[in-house]
């Protein structure tokens, strides 16, 4: 299972989306302050979603996480600590072209992981790394 932070607000629901797209199980860890039920409404009564509430300030509620062993995962705003948090993503929380960037990537990181658990072979391929690393959409305006 993996746990998004934030997951009801714009990028996190896109985020958890993604992820139950590629057949993963998604625990939401979000206090609803500025999230929305209504971006996750869509996950009810599956048993792809878990959400619970909570803030990722609450310490309690991120260890009793991380003793679940589920890495936390989340697109963090410069202007936020990243203290507690396994994988983050330092970014523009206002951009659709970056949330859909980061939704797409990190969807498609998790799954390769879970593959590369599973057979302990790569799952990249050196073609994929060099295609990816060379193509910057900047590079082409």
């Amino acid at each position: 299972m993996e746990l998004v932070t934030g997951g009801a607000g714009f990028i996190g629901s896109h985020l958890v989306d993604s992820l139950v797209s590629k057949g993963l199980k998604v625990r939401v860890l979000d206090n609803f302050s500025s999230g929305r039920e209504e971006f996750l409404e869509h996950h009810s009564g599956t048993n792809n979603v878990e959400i619970v509430v909570a803030d990722l300030l609450d310490l309690d509620a991120v260890k009793e996480a991380m003793k679940l062993n589920i890495p936390i995962i989340a697109v963090v705003d410069t202007n936020n600590s990243f203290d507690n948090i396994d994988y983050f993503f330092p970014g523009n929380d206002d951009s659709m072209r970056a949330i859909n960037l980061y939704c797409t990537e990190v969807s498609n990181a998790i799954q390769k992981g879970h593959e590369f658990a599973k057979t302990q072979k790569p799952v990249v391929t050196k073609e994929e790394i060099m295609a990816k690393s060379a193509k910057n959409s900047s590079d082409e305006k």
